[in-house]
């Protein structure tokens, strides 16, 4: 009897980028004794967040082997469950990304330096990609059945996002408040300085971005069951 997998999507994504795309140097004008205890007044910093969110992509006709690798790919843990006897209807898989770029304020004098941050620019992606198998072919019921399982899991992601985004943003300006007062340092120490402050922010986005990877995950379950996968094949029951 062949098994209908319909609704075995790939382990869904959820990657926080935190990559020095580029400063924003700035060189401002200090008093002379300026960098022996205290860094010139810098503005609070800020943050930005853009949305990128790309329509679904609908693959058709994809291969069974095409789908058994995408389905391995991104479900190591459930790969040995897909026996061959069973075939995958369709699949969705979605990325989200969360880009971040560091803008910097820096000043050096006479060996000594500051470093502060100017701006975080914050970028939410989101690809969607809806697999349908070529058993199941357009103008069938079989081919409608699984684009309607498949798009449960991209509403289900869609939800997930918009909640996301005041989350992100909270998450964003926490970071910021923990902020220390720029201090003077070596000039020497300004790579470690900029890595330890990226690192700080990320650390707590991450924490934020981590959660919301776990409600997604737990919502994205609750909907392959073998309940919803009986209905699935119930649907078309005697049709193509």
């Amino acid at each position: 009897m062949i098994g209908v997998a319909l609704g075995s999507r790939p382990a869904l994504i959820v990657t926080a980028l935190a990559s020095l795309l580029g400063f924003a140097l700035s060189a401002f004008a200090s008093p002379a004794d300026a960098f022996g205890t205290q860094c010139p007044d810098m503005p609070a910093p800020t943050y930005t967040l853009a949305i990128e969110n790309q329509p679904v992509r609908l693959v058709e006709n994809a291969s069974p082997d095409k789908l058994k690798s995408l389905f391995t790919e991104h479900n190591p843990t459930g790969a040995a469950s897909l026996s061959h006897h069973q075939s995958i209807g369709g699949l969705h898989h979605g990325e989200i990304r969360l880009r971040s770029e560091f803008h910097m304020l820096q000043a050096t004098q006479g060996g000594r330096a500051c470093l502060g941050l100017k701006q975080l620019a914050l970028t939410l992606g989101y690809e969607p990609v809806i697999y349908i198998s070529k058993d199941r072919p357009r103008g069938t019921c079989a081919f409608d059945a699984a684009v309607e399982h498949e798009y449960k899991h991209l509403n289900t992601d869609l939800a997930i996002l918009r909640e996301a985004t005041p989350r992100i943003r909270a998450a964003a300006q926490r970071s910021l408040n923990g902020m220390a007062r720029p201090r003077p340092m070596a000039e020497a120490e300004l790579a470690d300085a900029r890595s330890a402050l990226q690192a700080r922010i990320t650390a707590v986005i991450d924490r934020e971005m981590s959660l919301i990877e776990q409600e997604r995950n737990r919502r994205q379950a609750q909907i392959d069951t073998p309940e919803e996968y009986q209905r699935v094949a119930d649907q078309c029951a005697g049709q193509p």
